[in-house]
């Protein structure tokens, strides 16, 4: 409520990791007595956790002192933290516990944002929270990426988002919007402001192979 009447919007805080929760098999390869905790599975290059020293395979334990039981958990506290604000990480990494302070940053600006009609009033915003990039010769090295796969590349994705919810994640590659063809950010962007109703159909390229999601986004206030 206080972000929304100083700066007219929700600052959420960002760290930069993909996480997950810890199965008993997880646990076991990683040589951890319990499931209770976020594995870290890729930091984003540049980002607060990578400037911090956290690294892919860390499982973090604690936010400022406090447990963290699943991977859930981090992400709203994370996202509830207010942007500029200094968090301590706990972590347990190949059995050894560590400490980091992240200073935590805004969501990127490269994300799919609403837009106003000549009337002032906000449209409903499909897709809010994911953040897109051109497919560059770079990007298809680091991510493997077929040259025939044509698309906006997701940079990232609000932990709260009903895009996270229904599945998209950093490194997927949006080829479709609502059965139109995506070819770059500037499709997706100018397609998800034609989007009418909720929900969006999705598809996405993983590395997996190809298939469609739905985002619902009546759920998100």
């Amino acid at each position: 409520m206080d972000s929304l009447v100083k700066n007219g919007r929700v600052d959420r805080g960002f760290m930069g990791v993909m996480i997950q929760n810890l199965t008993p098999d997880l646990a076991t390869a990683f040589k951890l007595d319990r499931t209770t905790g976020a594995l870290v599975g890729d930091v984003s290059p540049g980002s607060p956790a990578d400037k911090a020293g956290l690294k892919s395979g860390d499982v973090i334990t604690q936010l400022n002192g406090q447990p963290i039981e699943d991977a859930s958990q981090l992400k709203l506290r994370v996202a509830e933290s207010a942007p500029g604000s200094k968090v301590q990480i706990g972590v347990n990494r190949n059995g050894e516990s560590k400490t980091f302070d992240v200073t935590l940053t805004d969501l990127p600006e490269n994300k799919v944002v609403k837009s106003d009609d000549e009337n002032g009033n906000t449209k409903s915003e499909a897709l809010a929270g994911v953040g897109v990039a051109d497919l560059d010769q770079n990007t298809r090295a680091e991510l493997k990426i077929p040259a025939q796969v044509q698309g906006a590349v997701i940079t990232e994705v609000a932990p709260d988002s009903a895009a996270y919810q229904a599945g998209l994640r950093t490194g997927d590659v949006i080829t479709e919007l609502n059965r139109m063809p995506v070819k770059n950010a500037q499709d997706a962007v100018a397609d998800t402001e034609k989007s009418a109703g909720n929900q969006t159909l999705v598809k996405i390229w993983t590395k997996g192979g190809s298939h469609y999601l739905t985002v619902d986004e009546s759920s998100q206030s």
